[in-house]
């Protein structure tokens, strides 16, 4: 098994309901039992998980009420174009206790909605359980925003040239879906700009037309928040990949949101030195997008998160404001730190233009 024995309590599985509540764990062995099969019948303990297949955990009938456990029954669901999740391995023939649910003698309780189940493919979860998806899962398109016409493409055509619109079907397909597939947008036009004050004339007129803008980066995260959720303006920095100054004193790096963070380990490497976080999608994520997401990876333990790591940070607002926070200094006690408000904010308050990190 990949887990040690043990019970684990899983938090977004819980379902709270009025009175009483009901809280799901899962004991995990690392004893497979004989019957593994998935269309065997198994009360009190979980049937093997295998890749390529999904369980989705459901209530049985109650028990009488003399009982205190309602025992939860493991049913195999069949991912389409889904990769597996890892291995479960079942409870073994004796000892332990049994899976189960704390029951207070309530009607059967409902399963929890599929968007409060991150990993879960939704359609499943709606087809296991024979009901359609939640309208919350879908989100309608605001009329307060406006829709993109054609003068607004010259606009943008004049701030960024023709090269910096990206309207061809076939090039936006890349900004318009995540590299997992798994959400996709329809906007008609992507934003390459070079220059922070060319960020700044696009959003300013985007606020003044409201029209909906989401920023991107190397578009390689795995919860779509980098991909338009109806037609909203893509915005790229993928042309501001500059790299302006390294101080091998200091160690403090200075180079536009759009350099890829495999080009600036390679960079400063050079000089002794390296980026303090490292990702699998270092090939082709951006340092903008890294700051924005708060991205960790394998050297976060030894160096820490990018709210110690980030010297100062350049951000365009969403009214075309300029905040210039890129300072390069350890330490600076003068004014507010409101870099760190961008941090992890995934381009909700600003769009981050430039960065100054720390490199050990």
């Amino acid at each position: 098994g990949l887990f040690a024995p043990g019970v684990f309590r899983i938090p977004w599985l819980e379902e709270r309901t009025e009175t009483p509540r009901y809280f799901f764990s899962l004991i995990v062995s690392p004893v497979a039992s004989r019957n593994s099969s998935p269309a065997a019948k198994m009360p009190g303990c979980l049937r093997p998980l295998v890749p390529g297949a999904l369980f989705n955990l459901r209530p049985s009938l109650p028990r009488p009420p003399t009982s205190r456990f309602l025992p939860i029954r493991v049913a195999p669901v069949s991912l389409s174009n889904r990769r597996g999740f890892g291995v479960f391995a079942a409870m073994g023939g004796g000892g332990g206790r049994t899976v189960g649910t704390q029951h207070n003698h309530s009607p059967h309780p409902r399963m929890p909605p599929a968007s409060r189940l991150p990993f879960l493919h939704q359609e499943a979860v709606a087809a296991q359980f024979g009901a359609r998806r939640s309208a919350s899962t879908r989100v309608e398109r605001s009329g307060v925003f406006s829709v993109l016409e054609e003068r607004d493409l010259e606009f943008f055509r004049s701030v960024v040239g023709d090269r910096g619109v990206v309207t061809d079907e076939d090039e936006l397909e890349a900004f318009n879906v995540d590299w997992m597939r798994k959400y996709r947008g329809h906007s008609k036009v992507a934003l390459k700009p070079k220059t922070t004050q060319q960020v700044s004339e696009l959003l300013r007129y985007c606020n003044e037309r409201m029209l909906a803008v989401v920023p991107q980066g190397g578009n390689t995260g795995l919860v779509g928040g980098s991909v338009a959720v109806h037609d909203e303006v893509v915005l790229s920095t993928s042309l501001m990949n500059k790299i302006e100054s390294f101080s091998p004193e200091s160690g403090a790096l200075v180079c536009q949101a759009g350099c890829v963070l495999e080009a600036l380990d390679q960079y400063v490497e050079k000089q002794g030195f390296a980026m303090p976080l490292d990702l699998g999608a270092k090939g082709s994520c951006q340092i903008g997008g890294n700051v924005a997401t708060n991205a960790g990876g394998l050297r976060l333990l030894r160096y820490g998160s990018l709210h110690g790591s980030v010297l100062g940070l350049e951000v365009v607002l969403a009214d075309g404001t300029v905040l210039d926070s890129l300072t390069s200094l350890r330490k600076d006690n003068t004014g507010y730190d409101l870099k760190q408000l961008f941090v992890g904010a995934e381009g909700t308050l600003g769009v981050v233009t430039r960065v100054s990190v720390l490199c050990p």
